[in-house]
């Protein structure tokens, strides 16, 4: 369940469009705000756990094919949740901080890349 955040959010949103909440002030109920979309880190790091991976061919090749198991972050900006969330590369770099996912940037800042730790072995 925990490596499936993709099938959540559909569901979670079917199930309950709006959550009533009682306003202290008013004394009434009404529907709570909107909440945004998840936020990036957990998304990116969904695409790289073991569950996705198993399906998703495409990033797993790019994964073994790549020395180190390294990423270029022009490819994870271009995974379809990542995209669609119109992040920039600063924003992940940024959203990965404390992930479990190693990051890497060249010291002038032209490329960047992510990984999964070598001591996770692929699926």
């Amino acid at each position: 369940e925990e490596d499936q955040p993709f099938a959540r959010g559909a569901a979670a949103a079917a199930a309950a469009p709006w959550q009533v909440s009682a306003d202290a002030d008013s004394g009434g109920a009404g529907p709570a705000p909107p909440r945004g979309p998840p936020p990036l880190r957990p998304k990116i790091e969904a695409y790289f756990k073991n569950e996705n991976l198993k399906s998703d061919r495409f990033l797993l090749e790019m994964i073994r094919e790549s020395d180190g198991g390294w990423v270029d972050i022009e490819v994870v900006l271009g995974l379809k949740q990542i995209r669609a969330c119109k992040a920039k590369r600063d924003d992940v770099l940024r959203a990965l901080r404390g992930s479990w996912l190693e990051t890497w940037r060249d010291p002038d800042g032209s490329s960047a890349a992510i990984r999964r730790p070598p001591d996770r072995p692929l699926p």
